[in-house]
């Protein structure tokens, strides 16, 4: 019977450190609009204060190990170059903290600029990343990225 449970625990703790076993802090809470929670952050880089109206391609929130959408990624390789697009892509630290990427597409300019906002995750810098991706074709497959 002790092994049972001693293989259960170390089973379960084996989980939760691989990132099948999703754990969701219980005071850290995301905004219901992406969007707009972070054009109202002070943190964010000036860049994604712009007034640009963009088409919305979502905002999603993959499963651990799983990819964005293809009807997220279709709706953003579509607008790469010729249209102004933006997704939201909720990710989890090890700890279970949400980090979002908010990815932009802008009428005429190659490639994407991905924004990183680090404002949730308790233990990192809480600091935004800003790059920019001019030879990315696809969202999957993200290129010559430059951190601004």
């Amino acid at each position: 019977m002790r092994r049972r449970i001693a293989f259960t625990a170390i089973l379960i703790g084996s989980l939760a450190v691989s990132g099948c076993v999703e754990s969701f802090p219980g005071d850290q809470k995301l905004p219901q609009d992406l969007f707009k929670a972070a054009r109202q952050s002070e943190r964010a880089p000036a860049g994604f204060h712009d007034d640009v109206r963009r088409k919305s391609c979502g905002q999603v929130t993959p499963v651990q190990g799983e990819q964005i959408p293809s009807d997220a990624v279709d709706c953003m390789d579509s607008a790469i170059g010729r249209l102004d697009a933006e997704l939201a892509v909720v990710s989890f630290t090890i700890e279970g903290d949400p980090i979002v990427d908010f990815y932009r597409t802008s009428t005429g300019t190659p490639g994407v600029e991905v924004f990183t906002d680090g404002e949730f995750d308790r233990y990192g810098s809480k600091e935004w990343v800003h790059q920019d991706c001019p030879k990315t074709t696809t969202l999957t497959s993200l290129q010559g990225c430059l951190e601004n």
